[in-house]
Parts: C-alpha cells; structure tokens; sequence
C-alpha cells in the first residue's frame, strides 16, 4: 500500500487560516474532503457529506473514527468564500498532489485534463 504524506498542505495554507477568524476547521480534512469530492464526482456538498458519514474508506482517509463528527456541508463552501476566494491554492494544491502520485508511480504524467472548477 502506498501512502501520500498530506502534511505538505498545512504549511500551503497556514498564511489562510488564523484563531479568530470564524469556525474552526481543520485544513487537512477540508483539502482532503475536497479530493474526495474530485476525485468521485459528488455533486454537492451535502451529498458529499452524507457520503462521508456512511463511507468507512473515506473516513479513514479523512482520518476519522467511527463516532467522529464529519464536517457540516457547509463549512466546505465556508471555508472556500472566506478563507480561499481569490487564490490559487487549490490548484497548487493540485499540483502537488499531481506530483506526489506521479512520484509514487500511481499516476503517469503524460496527459492531464481538469474539468472541474469550484464556483462560490
């Protein structure tokens, strides 16, 4: 089994993410939610919600036990207005990962094409 070290995406988007400023999330869980979500074609993110809740692989993945809370709907679209709105992180984010699965050979590199865009 391979396994892909996220922790890069903290340090990406530490500069976003402070104290006080509105609910607390955690970041790695958001990006990963969001990959889930990318990478499975979940059209909302209430359906991507209820996917998690139900799902034990994505709980593993997101790093959750079984009796964990997931993340409400909407902090997902929360979290893209406020603290991401206006930036690139997500497709550096992208890149990285890109790079990251490549490295691992789980992925060839010789053509990409992206067509999903979040829209706030």
């Amino acid at each position: 089994m391979i396994n892909i070290d996220f922790s890069f995406l903290l340090e990406k988007v530490c500069p976003y993410y402070n104290d006080d400023n509105g609910r607390p999330t955690d970041p790695l869980i958001f990006f990963k939610m969001m990959l889930i979500d990318y990478i499975y074609g979940i059209r909302s993110e209430r359906q991507l919600e209820r996917e998690i809740r139900t799902n034990v692989v994505y709980r593993r993945f997101l790093g959750l036990k079984f009796k964990d809370p997931v993340p409400h709907h909407s902090t997902i679209s929360w979290n893209c207005k406020q603290h991401f709105n206006d930036t690139n992180i997500f497709q550096e984010i992208f890149d990285e990962i890109v790079l990251l699965a490549t490295n691992h050979k789980m992925v060839g590199g010789r053509v990409l094409f992206v067509t999903h865009t979040w829209q706030g």
